[in-house]
């Protein structure tokens, strides 16, 4: 290993703050955008040579050529779940042609357009690795490794933005018996295409998003898929060689026992069973630790509350990720160059505890980063504590509830349905030619064919 030079400690008085941006993906991209709008001076560090992070597909599994953890998820038939033209940054919208539900290609390469509109490429430096953020007096180290020479040096930085993405981690839960299990194990982060799971008996366990689009697509070459979860029993149609089973219960050699009894036969498994937040390069002396998939001590999901000069960005989920960014970013510039006071800490500490209240009213303990409707009032106290414009067209939430509704009830034909947003509150929805799977159009009537228009 070759040690490089370290950089001066301290800035002088009339030098302007520097950010370090950990990851190039689309929170990254969005901070160095907006950063370098105001004139923040800042430095992306980029693990791998592109830009867009987990929208970047590839077909390795395992690590990669430098022995690091292969980052994306993405298999290759992925398509988005919520329109794309909701789904964008509201101050680059997405090119009205092609699907609305669009690849992940499509969306690496708006990211990349995105990236080269603002010209934010000279701010990234590729291929580098962060080993250890420290706090430092009031300023941060970063200890980052360049991978193609082994170099490694210290940065001294005002502020760090932590963009590092949190679906390349799987959580793995522990089964019984699981060493005696003869058959095959994967968990989704993992999953590339189904072709492996030909004339198979698959169990998919978890029936969240991946969970069920992975056991929708392997349902077309395996024998069985069985959909194991505990949730309530899904609404929509499902292939007919899909079949709901409760949680496992235990592994046994050749399958698996289920929490009501049943027990099935099985070639394989799949783990879609979601993914852990990882922050593997911030030194104990940071201070963040999470216990039960709760970061802590975060001040709305993103400043850290004894050291807000420390972000993480894009910790909720269930939301429209890409708006997320964009206002999280503006509330840490507002606060960073004291536009905007933060409060004191005692009230902090009082906010973040009314609003965690507010979460295990509405979901279990470990999903206290959750939003799904509590989104958009989260997204509004930002900009008012911010003081920035509350960008965001009233169209998105519109189009946002209706999808949640698709997905929930149409399971197999609901990208099917075509969006066009007409106005900052109205948007037209073609559903699919006669009326696929007896999609319903407005006011519930089935299998309506045609352009509806939403206001």
């Amino acid at each position: 290993m070759v040690v490089g030079p370290q950089q001066p400690p301290a800035t002088r008085p009339d030098e302007p703050r520097c950010v370090a941006v950990i990851g190039g993906g689309a929170a990254g991209l969005c901070a160095a955008r907006h950063l370098s709008a105001a004139g923040v001076p800042c430095t992306v560090f980029e693990q791998t040579g592109n830009v867009g992070g987990t929208w970047v597909y590839n077909e390795r599994v395992g690590l990669d050529q430098f022995g690091l953890p292969v980052h994306s998820s993405m298999y290759r038939n992925l398509r988005i779940n919520i329109p794309k033209h909701i789904m964008c940054y509201p101050d680059f919208p997405f090119k009205k042609d092609g699907r609305s539900y669009a690849s992940h290609q499509e969306i690496r390469d708006y990211l990349k357009t995105y990236a080269q509109h603002f010209d934010l490429l000279r701010y990234i430096q590729f291929f580098s690795h962060v080993k250890r953020v420290a706090p430092q007096g009031n300023k941060w180290s970063v200890i980052v490794e360049e991978l193609k020479t082994g170099l490694v040096c210290e940065h001294i930085f005002d502020a760090v933005l932590v963009c590092n993405g949190h679906y390349s981690v799987p959580s793995v839960p522990t089964l019984p018996n699981m060493s005696l299990y003869g058959g095959f194990s994967m968990h989704s982060h993992d999953y590339r295409e189904p072709n492996r799971f030909a004339g198979m008996d698959v169990v998919v366990l978890g029936a969240n998003a991946s969970g069920m689009d992975v056991a929708v697509e392997v349902s077309k070459v395996a024998n069985t898929v069985y959909l194991s979860h505990n949730q309530d029993r899904i609404p929509s149609r499902l292939p007919e060689n899909v079949q709901e089973v409760r949680g496992v219960k235990e592994a046994t050699s050749d399958g698996f026992v289920f929490l009501d009894g049943t027990s099935v036969r099985a070639d394989a498994i799949i783990f879609a069973t979601g993914y852990e937040f990882s922050f593997p390069f911030l030194s104990p002396e940071c201070g963040i630790r999470t216990d039960n998939n709760r970061v802590t001590p975060l001040y709305k999901h993103l400043l850290h509350r004894d050291r807000p000069t420390l972000a993480l960005v894009g910790i909720p989920y269930t939301t429209v990720p890409f708006i997320i960014f964009h206002y999280q970013i503006r509330y840490f510039l507002a606060t960073f160059l004291g536009r905007v006071p933060l409060p004191s800490k005692e009230v902090m500490d009082r906010e973040t505890e009314e609003d965690l209240k507010k979460h295990l009213e509405l979901f279990p303990a470990r999903h206290t980063h959750k939003m799904a409707e509590l989104q958009w009032p989260y997204l509004r106290d930002l900009a008012a504590a911010g003081q920035f414009e509350d960008d965001m067209l009233p169209v998105v939430r519109a189009v946002y509830d209706a999808v949640e509704d698709d997905r929930k009830h149409r399971l197999l034909v609901y990208r099917s349905v075509e969006y066009t947003v007409t106005g900052p509150d109205s948007y037209e929805r073609v559903m699919p030619v006669n009326g696929v799977n007896g999609v319903n159009g407005v006011n519930g009537v089935n299998g309506v064919n045609g352009v509806h228009q939403h206001k």
